[in-house]
């Protein structure tokens, strides 16, 4: 999501205090994207519920100099972001869009019971397998051992062959609404210079 800001040369009484005033302009309105992102859209309802905190790690800012401007990026990196091609956990957070297993022949869906606060299973499907269990025929669940030579076998997982998620980020809207402030900061800094 890139916003740019062209300075003209000839056009301001001190183009270089101009071109530093927008430069920090610029850096700020990206590094508040990333604070109000994380604070207000990956902290639960709305948004994302936070669980092993990749997203909001992974969205980063960059104000860099373009020929005779200056632009403000931001994107995502890391494990939530797109890979060969392939779209992110991110992509689908912000978009919306159908999970299918990609190795696997069914998604596995750790069940409440077999769930952490944030969601996070407490067991693996890879832990889940190598301790031993069985899947239900009827409802497709996966039951197994949570803890070792505990003797008892509890749901764990639902195997499902697609998950459907709504867009529920709101990254680009966010953007959008920020910018209108920074255009107004823009207008007041530039007129401090003509």
């Amino acid at each position: 999501m890139p916003f740019e800001f062209l300075v003209e040369p000839g056009k301001s009484k001190d183009p270089d205090g101009l071109h530093r005033d927008v430069f920090k302009l610029f850096q700020q309105h990206g590094n508040e994207f990333n604070s109000r992102l994380i604070i207000e859209r990956m902290s639960g309802r709305p948004g994302v519920n936070r669980r092993s905190g990749a997203l909001a790690t992974g969205w980063l800012t960059m104000t860099q100099e373009t020929g005779n401007g200056i632009e403000t990026t931001n994107w995502l990196a890391g494990p939530a972001a797109d890979k060969n091609g392939k779209h992110g956990y991110g992509w689908i957070q912000e978009n919306g869009g159908d999970i299918v297993p990609v190795k696997a022949e069914h998604l596995w869906i750790p069940i409440l019971f077999n769930q952490t606060p944030t969601g996070v299973p407490k067991i693996t499907p890879t832990e889940a397998i190598k301790a031993g269990g069985h899947v239900s025929p009827i409802n497709n669940i996966w039951f197994g051992h949570l803890a070792k030579g505990d003797g008892k076998t509890v749901p764990l997982f639902k195997l499902v062959d697609s998950v459907h998620i709504e867009p529920r980020l709101g990254a680009y809207n966010m953007w959008v609404t920020m910018t209108r402030t920074l255009d107004a900061a823009l207008a007041f800094t530039v007129a401090g210079y003509v």
